[in-house]
Parts: structure tokens; sequence; C-alpha cells
């Protein structure tokens, strides 16, 4: 997939709203879906403050294209889904300095509630078990997902994300910007998007910055200003200490992929998660950075359609 093949879809496709499952918690979720609906659903959760548009259309029709029925969601507090706004912006540095002096942290909803609001999305769509792929802080509720609902997992991909812990390297300083909200307007929002973008990609995958802004500028028409991803961000905090004891209970084969040059989750939070999940298998990107660039999409597509297709996640 070339460049220009992905700025025509972004043209044609990141504008559509798609339909939104009404949870019985209230929240609304919106999705959209690629593929045959009798296939083996795959579902997948999207990182901090990521609309589902993170996740690339052709990316999503190629691995529909391997037999599989593609999910994509907006998670709360972002995109089209139900907003948090009237809890306002936390104050992160309080929420920081309470988690490592080992004080109860609390947020507005904490990364469990959005693996119920995952589990909710697939009971609404009335699919009993669905092999789960998340990214960053999707790879988050994905583990809590596997964890607290293990009968609905076919089998867990977990890419760029980590168990947490302590004793685990923390993000470069230059990917402070990926933490920093835009300023507000579109071309603001495009010119942060590019920025994040330089500071999180690897060595081996070339970046399109007019493409990038493009992208950015249509995301910023579908959805801007709820600050959802500092929310989302709180519930990481809140939810950090019992995170870092999920991934031993996770039964479901579990595929972990990684980027050798992950500025903002290194290379070393994969390896961890790989050796703490019974039976995890670890495959490397070289090259690769917190990021799913179109030169990446052959290898972790052929990754993740093996893993799915195995007799043990079948």
């Amino acid at each position: 997939m070339t460049d220009a093949e992905c700025t025509h879809r972004v043209d044609s496709e990141i504008q559509a709203t798609g339909p939104a499952a009404v949870l019985p918690s209230g929240i609304h979720i919106a999705y959209d879906t690629f593929g045959e609906r009798g296939a083996p659903a795959l579902v997948l959760i999207a990182g901090l403050g990521d609309q589902l548009l993170s996740w690339p259309v052709p990316f999503c029709e190629q691995l529909a294209a391997r037999g599989l029925y593609v999910i994509r969601f907006d998670n709360r507090d972002v995109g089209l889904s139900t907003t948090f706004r009237e809890a306002g912006a936390p104050a992160l540095l309080p929420l920081i300095s309470a988690y490592l002096r080992g004080r109860i942290v609390v947020a507005p909803y904490t990364v469990h509630d959005m693996a119920a609001d995952t589990v909710g999305l697939l009971d609404a769509l009335g699919i009993a078990q669905a092999h789960v792929l998340g990214s960053s802080l999707g790879g988050m509720i994905a583990q809590a997902v596997a964890a607290g609902f293990p009968d609905r997992v076919r089998s867990l991909i977990l890419l760029m994300t980590t168990a947490l812990g302590k004793a685990l390297p923390l993000p470069r300083p230059k990917t402070i910007v990926l933490f920093l909200p835009p300023k507000p307007g579109r071309d603001q929002a495009a010119e942060h998007l590019v920025r994040v973008m330089r500071a999180v990609r690897g060595s081996r995958f070339p970046s399109n910055e007019e493409h990038l802004r493009r992208e950015a500028g249509l995301r910023y028409d579908r959805a801007h200003g709820s600050r959802g991803a500092a929310r989302q961000l709180a519930a990481i905090i809140a939810s950090a200490r019992g995170l870092s004891e999920l991934a031993p209970t996770i039964a479901a084969s579990t595929l972990v992929i990684h980027g050798s040059d992950d500025p903002v989750i290194p290379l070393p939070h994969g390896q961890r998660l790989a050796q703490v999940i019974p039976g995890a298998r670890l495959h490397v990107v070289e090259g690769l950075g917190h990021e799913l660039p179109p030169g990446a999409w052959p290898e972790i597509v052929e990754s993740i359609a093996s893993h799915t297709a195995a007799p043990n996640t079948s």
C-alpha cells in the first residue's frame, strides 16, 4: 500500500460516522466493521486519545481479506463515542504523585471500565468470542479483557504495549509531546500530529508528513476538543497497580508484537509481556517505532493472521 493509495482512502473513508452501540451502562460506542459477518471476529482497541481512525481502512481491509470480521471502535471519551467532558481535565501530576506514594488514585473511570465497554460492544453485536488486538493503551485494555472475561477471548494480540512495572524503562524524553494537548484549531491539530509522529517513529519506515497533516485535519473534522486523552491517561494511572498483576493470569493464546525502536514503550516492555504471559510469543518488528506505518503492514498482518488461524485459537 503506497502513501498515495493511503491518502486516497483517507479522503474517501475517514469521515464516515458509522453506527453506534448503546451499552447497558448508557455509554454509546461508535464502531464500524470490515469483512464477512460470519467470519471469526477480530476487535481492534485503539491507543491513548486515538479515534477508530488510527486503524487505517486499508489495514483493516487486509485483515478482513485474511478471513477475519474486523471491528474497530472509538473508546469512550474520544471520537464519536460518549465523552466525559463534565469531568473536566484531570490534574495529572497530583495523580502521578499519589500513585508513586502508594495511595489510591481516583479517576473518572478506569482501564477496567474501558475493558467492559469492549465486551459490551461484543454483546451488542451478538459476538460470543473474538480475537482481541490492542495497541498501546488499547493493549492494556485488551489485557484487562483477557484477564476479566477469559471466555470472550479466542486469542490475544498485544501491539506496542506494556504490563507496566517500575523496573521497566520510561519513555524517551522526546516523546513528551505525545502527552501534551494540541493548541486549539484545525491547523494546530495537524502540526501536533506531525510533531508526535516525528517523536515516536522508528528508523526503518519513512513518514509522509503531508499525508499526516491531511489525516489530522479530517480527524479534527470528525471529532475534537473533548480532552478525553487526559482522562484516559488518568485511567491508566488509577489502574496501573492492578494492571501490572494481570499478565500472569492471562490464559488466552497470546502474540506480542513490538517495534525494536519504540521510544514510547521501549522493547523491554514487550519482552517482559512475552515472559510473564504463559505461552506468549514475541514478534519484534525491526526498525519500528510507536507507529503503524503502511510499510510495516505486510509483516504485521501476516503475523496476526497466522496467530488467529492457529488451531488453538480457532
